[in-house]
């Protein structure tokens, strides 16, 4: 209780009213002010935001989740948002919401698919936390919701530029391997047989033409090495 010019302001008998009344004022003022700020939050966010109910009902969404589901807000209140999340994700979903449902979590964080109005999927960021009664039962949720599509195609992109750059090494690779065999082969077989020539006493004339021979081979050789080498950075 609170004294104000000699009478006590409060519920008892000696209440003020008129004094009563200004703090009532005062305090409904402070309210509305303060729900004035979360829904111009709400709204102004680029996230999409919803609060939902236990039974994954949308009791409230703002404008940003509506333009990224393709759904009015009168057309969300009457499904629930398992009806909007691709099928191969709904299990996931259902286990962490279980998790916060039975008070083993407070909230959670997971990407997953959503299926917009057209019937594409789209990747989503979505942020999960409860508000809990006294007796721990929850009694709504809040989302906040961010659409990760086009960094997901930008990952799908990068992936398979990627598959193909390793493909297209193992190739090379294979290529030079082969390229490997079956260049040095034959020219380690003239330089073998040169070698052979050169020592069953060929004639100088021969000998001279044998030279030339494993110069020759040996010098291609060594050009082949450097392209096969350079070929391999």
């Amino acid at each position: 209780m609170k004294e104000l010019a000699g009478e006590w302001i409060g519920s008892g008998r000696y209440a003020n009213p008129v004094a009563a009344g200004m703090i009532s004022y005062a305090v409904d003022e402070r309210a509305a002010a303060s729900e004035a700020l979360v829904h111009s939050y709400f709204e102004s966010t680029l996230l999409g935001v919803a609060i939902t109910s236990p039974d994954k009902g949308w009791l409230k969404v703002n404008r940003r989740l509506c333009e990224m589901l393709g759904y009015s807000e009168a057309e969300l209140a009457t499904m629930t948002w398992v009806d909007l999340t691709h099928p191969e994700d709904v299990q996931k979903c259902l286990d962490f919401f279980d998790r916060v449902a039975t008070g083993r979590l407070d909230r959670y964080s997971i990407e997953k698919r959503f299926v917009h109005a057209s019937g594409n999927p789209m990747f989503v960021s979505i942020d999960v936390s409860c508000h809990r009664r006294p007796d721990n039962s929850v009694e709504y949720y809040t989302a906040s919701i961010q659409d990760i599509s086009e960094r997901r195609r930008t990952e799908a992109v990068l992936t398979a530029a990627k598959a193909d750059a390793d493909a297209a090494n193992m190739a090379k690779s294979a290529f030079l391997a082969n390229m490997s065999h079956e260049i040095r082969t034959p020219m380690n077989a003239v330089l073998g047989l040169t070698h052979l020539l050169q020592r069953s006493d060929p004639t100088p004339e021969q000998a001279d033409r044998l030279a030339k021979i494993d110069s020759a081979a040996n010098h291609l050789l060594a050009v082949i090495n450097d392209v096969l080498d350079i070929a391999k950075i």
